[in-house]
């Protein structure tokens, strides 16, 4: 496992239902401070996978909650 460090920015393209269907580009910010979330590097898997440890974030179905 590798921390890359903070997770400032979170940006992503879906298609969202409360929109029709429309596909848009989405970023989300993260304050500094102890609700910033660590992004961290798992080689060891069979594929390899980038994921948040800690922070406030939440998914939901509008997209990501800081």
């Amino acid at each position: 496992m590798i921390d890359l460090g903070e997770c400032m920015l979170i940006a992503y393209r879906a298609r969202k239902m409360h929109v029709n269907g429309i596909a848009s580009t989405t970023d989300t910010n993260s304050e500094t401070g102890p609700a910033v979330s660590r992004l961290m590097y798992d080689r060891r898997s069979p594929q390899p996978r980038i994921f948040l440890i800690g922070g406030e974030y939440v998914a939901k179905i509008e997209g990501i909650d800081n």
